[in-house]
């Protein structure tokens, strides 16, 4: 009987003082903690590559089989220079053909203008009928339309002939090359493209939230991969008004001043935007903790030894950081490491404080 009343006094004591002396015994738990304060914000550097802004298709206007190919891919071609050739017989045959039509209108425009003159001689001595001068003259004037309509022939053949030939239209670098010698081409097919060398731009997909902050117009810094010393400014020329499907980045533009020559076609490339600095609270992305949606960071109390768990509004996620733009003052001590595993009013003790 003793036994059992001793044994009922231990569970209401445990009971009733156990978590008390617990929690007495319990470890403050050490963290890692961060003072918030405002940093400029720098200016967000991209991957870009450097290509032509003008850039030239150039194909056949008639259907041929290609006999000569002057130029491959990477070869720097002048204006007027012969670039490409296809099979020229059946058109020079044509031109030959309207050169026998025009010499032979030619002649008999001179029969006809002779028998006018002759019939128009007759006419005045009485020897021959008006029917007959009037017939002359429509003899005429039939010679003279034929050797029109075989003049124009020639002309046009003499045009066909041209089209057999592709030269290049201004100075360049040959960039693509398709077809090969030998194969038929159609009117229109592109043969080769010439890009320009003196206008160069680079081009680079931005982010949404980027480019959001952007505008055509506005500067830029381009800076070679393998040498970011060497930089130049830009002007953003386009900005792409539809973001891409699959990868959601905006493509833009930006026009190269005066870049030397080290800036090649297809050269990989830096490039940073000239925004307005601005001051922000940074923190790493592993001081946020997410409930129920909505973002929150633990914030340690005066007294060192606790902590309280505030609703912050942030920005977008970049390299493990993230904007807060409210719920956190400037001095705010934030613990930066481990916030899933806190609960509101757990002893804390400080660790080291971290820099970032």
């Amino acid at each position: 009987m003793k036994h059992s009343v001793f044994t009922i006094f231990l569970v209401i004591f445990t009971s009733v003082f156990g978590p008390l002396f617990a929690e007495e015994t319990m470890p403050a738990r050490p963290v890692l903690w961060a003072t918030a304060s405002f940093q400029t914000s720098q200016n967000t550097q991209l991957v870009g590559l450097i290509e032509p802004r003008i850039k030239t298709d150039l194909g056949f206007q008639i259907l041929g089989r290609l006999i000569k190919k002057n130029v491959s891919v990477g070869e720097v071609v002048t204006s007027g220079q012969l670039l490409a050739v296809v099979d020229p017989t059946p058109f020079e045959l044509a031109l030959r053909n309207a050169q026998s039509e025009v010499s032979n209108a030619r002649a008999q425009l001179s029969t006809a203008i002779a028998e006018e003159a002759r019939q128009q001689a007759l006419f005045i001595a009485n020897a021959t009928p008006e029917t007959a001068l009037e017939l002359a003259a429509q003899r005429l004037e039939t010679a003279r339309a034929s050797e029109t309509q075989a003049l124009a022939v020639l002309a046009k053949a003499e045009e066909q002939l041209t089209y057999t030939r592709i030269t290049a239209e201004h100075d360049g670098i040959v960039i693509n090359v398709y077809p090969e010698v030998g194969e038929i081409v159609a009117p229109g097919q592109v043969i080769l493209t010439i890009a320009r060398l003196d206008i160069r731009e680079a081009v680079v997909d931005l982010p949404e939230v980027i480019a959001a902050d952007l505008a055509v117009g506005g500067g830029a810094i381009v800076a070679l991969e393998l040498n970011p010393q060497t930089q130049v400014t830009g002007t953003i020329r386009e900005i792409e008004p539809a973001a891409d499907s699959l990868s959601r980045t905006i493509r833009a533009r930006i026009t190269l001043i005066e870049a030397p020559n080290s800036f090649r076609l297809g050269t990989t490339v830096f490039v940073s935007f000239e925004k307005p600095e601005r001051s922000a609270i940074i923190l790493p992305l592993t001081a946020i903790l997410m409930q129920n949606g909505a973002a929150n960071v633990w914030i340690i109390n005066d007294d060192d030894t606790s902590t309280r768990l505030n609703r912050v509004t942030i920005g977008e996620p970049k390299d493990g950081f993230v904007e807060i733009i409210t719920g956190v003052e400037a001095g705010d001590r934030i613990i930066v490491v481990g916030v899933n595993s806190l609960t509101t009013g757990a002893l804390i003790r400080l660790g080291e404080e971290q820099t970032f």
